[in-house]
């Protein structure tokens, strides 16, 4: 009895792993190399600029990313709205949040974009997904000050499929370095 027990508990394994793996072979392949790029921008003490968020890779219809900043130095500026002043020209539905939810001013220390279609679409490869402006005090330190994607629980980085297949998202950090003066057209 024992030795019949030890030949079932292999077959009884390779049953649920030969299912897995058929069906991880007839399911649609999953786009490669998507990620998400928060750009850089040099803006002068009491002055402010954008930064641009882009998309590279195919077969993402929505997805959802924080962007968190140097409050003191550089903070996302505010809209007309009360959010965060950025801008998106995709034909998706795209809003744009201060985060933690209720901040106000200095309690805010970074911004979600959700972006949504209903329509089916997807977002081309190399698109600009929005743009979002930092208004720089005349108190901020001079330097190089980090817009970082974080990829946590409470920030979760996510990316989907028409299909709404969760689909791996990469993502790379920009910067807004402060100058003490403007130069080159940063006013």
């Amino acid at each position: 009895m024992e030795s019949s027990s030890r030949l079932r508990w292999p077959v009884r394994l390779a049953t649920p792993l030969a299912v897995a793996a058929l069906l991880w072979s007839s399911s649609p392949a999953l786009p490669a190399g998507v990620s998400l790029a928060v750009g850089s921008v040099t803006v002068a003490r009491s002055s402010s600029g954008r930064f641009a968020v882009t998309l590279t890779g195919t077969g993402v219809a929505g997805l959802q990313n924080d962007v968190a900043f140097d409050v003191a130095n550089t903070p996302i500026a505010v809209g007309a709205r009360g959010g965060p002043d950025c801008t998106s020209a995709l034909s998706q539905t795209v809003r744009f949040a201060f985060l933690p939810a209720g901040c106000a001013g200095r309690s805010c220390t970074r911004m979600r974009a959700v972006i949504t279609s209903l329509n089916g679409s997807t977002i081309p490869s190399g698109a600009t997904l929005y743009t979002c402006r930092v208004a720089v005090p005349s108190t901020a330190s001079a330097g190089s000050h980090a817009l970082v994607v974080p990829s946590t629980a409470a920030s979760p980085l996510v990316a989907s499929s028409t299909a709404g297949a969760v689909l791996p998202l990469g993502a790379s950090n920009g910067t807004v370095t402060v100058t003490s003066q403007c130069t080159g057209g940063c006013c």
